[in-house]
């Protein structure tokens, strides 16, 4: 019997290297995105989709270089750490950050307590199944550690429920033991359980935040994700970093105050519409301008109220805007209103908007404020898509090659990637990468 694993806890271990007296004004900044979801044996995880987009997201638009990796055997996850290292080595002073989503089990065995990240082709019954069937975390923290990157960051959505694998009533993973300069942090105490969405957000809106050190960023989280939780999760870090090192600036952000009367703001209508309710992948997004997204809107208490308030006063001065009416319907459906973001995609979709036809197929895909229907998902999909949005690509793509609502179809599941990819979607290009030749 395949063991019972629960997605349940975060772990971040930030591991700090020495950089051997070079001093770099701007560090160069490298990501690495591995998100596991179709595992073959073990519970496959489809959350993990989301919270690795959110926090690619938040990387990115904090300039780190994304690399994403989807479904990864136990060679490509090998491999790809250890180009991941090269890169590092490659580049002195540079900052890392590792993310990784996806089943972990710890070694009960280990007296001095260790995990492993699992692949997908992992195939668990003993102990003695692990070694063959991920990668052993303090092996990956020591060998990052031993770059000359300034600052290493690794996080770890893998604690797991594995009672079939050692001492009764063991759920989660385990610490892992620290050095000087590291920061190991955990979702929620050890061995407990974490609820999905909730601490993804958080972090992702901490990693933007600027005028916060890394350690403050976890201890921000860490109060914030045990608030919303009435401290049902809390939390818990190991640091031991001395050094004052941001992944924004270490200056908070000015408060901008302005006279009531004063006809000069510091964002127009729509760009506050924008910061609270547009999404990276609408190509009437004005370019420079903010983003949000639909997980963290909802996720995030009030955000969903700003979103409404900043584009229904946006819409008040350019009536009909097909952009700023696509934005509303967002700020309608993260608030759980989902006949108005229905009726308001539905108009921006008729003067055109791509992202308004792919928000439309998600509301068909999950039957929020319609009914279920495989078949309008597919066609407001096959618009999108068809208008050139690469997340109605990729959702095709995903539809066709697990038979999702249509016959599977390699050959279209491939296609739809591909053109995905060729718009520089690095998920479409990670499970081209994962997909048999």
């Amino acid at each position: 019997m395949k063991p019972v694993i629960v997605r349940c806890l975060w772990l971040i271990a930030v591991v700090f290297g020495l950089s051997a007296g070079v001093a770099v004004a701007e560090p160069a900044r490298l990501a690495l995105v591995i998100n596991q979801v179709a595992y073959q044996t073990l519970t496959p995880l489809p959350d993990t989709d989301a919270e690795a987009r959110q926090v690619g997201n938040a990387l990115k638009q904090v300039g780190f270089d994304v690399t994403a990796v989807r479904d990864a055997s136990l060679p490509v996850l090998q491999a790809s750490l250890k180009d991941f290292r090269r890169k590092l080595a490659a580049s002195p002073g540079a900052i890392g950050f590792i993310y990784y989503t996806g089943h972990g089990m710890a070694d009960p065995t280990d007296e001095k307590g260790d995990n492993y990240l699992l692949s997908i082709d992992a195939d668990v019954k003993v102990v003695a199944d692990l070694p063959a069937s991920g990668v052993r975390l303090s092996e990956l923290v020591n060998q990052m550690s031993r770059t000359d990157a300034v600052a290493i960051v690794i996080v770890i959505d893998a604690c797991r429920n594995t009672p079939s694998l050692g001492k009764a009533g063991t759920k989660g993973l385990v610490a892992v033991a620290s050095e000087p300069n590291t920061l190991v942090a955990y979702s929620t105490d050890l061995g407990d359980i974490a609820s999905v969405g909730v601490y993804a957000p958080v972090l992702s809106r901490e990693i933007l935040t600027p005028g916060r050190t890394i350690a403050q960023v976890f201890e921000r989280v860490q109060m914030d994700v045990s608030k919303q939780t009435a401290r049902k999760q809390r939390p818990w870090s190991n640091n031991r970093i001395y050094d004052e090192i941001c992944l924004v600036s270490c200056e908070a952000a000015p408060t901008v105050v302005q006279a009531a009367n004063s006809p000069v703001r510091q964002l127009t209508e729509a760009q506050q519409c924008d910061a609270r309710a547009a999404t990276e992948y609408d190509a009437d997004r004005p370019a420079g301008s903010g983003f949000a997204q639909i997980f963290d809107m909802t996720h995030t208490p009030g955000a969903a109220q700003e979103a409404i308030a900043a584009c229904s006063q946006a819409l008040k001065l350019t009536p009909g805007d097909r952009h700023l009416t696509f934005n509303l319907g967002q700020g309608y459906e993260a608030a759980g209103d989902y006949k108005q973001a229905r009726k308001l995609y539905e108009q921006a979709a008729t003067k055109g908007s791509a992202a308004a036809m792919y928000r439309m197929g998600v509301l068909y895909y999950l039957g929020l404020g319609v009914t279920a229907s495989p078949a309008q998902q597919m066609r407001w999909w096959e618009r999108s898509a068809a208008a050139g949005n690469p997340e109605a690509m990729v959702n095709l793509g995903i539809a066709y090659s697990v038979g999702e609502g249509v016959p599977m179809d390699a050959v279209k599941a491939r296609g739809w990637l591909e053109a995905a990819a060729a718009t520089g979607d690095v998920d479409a290009q990670a499970m081209l990468d994962g997909m048999p030749k």
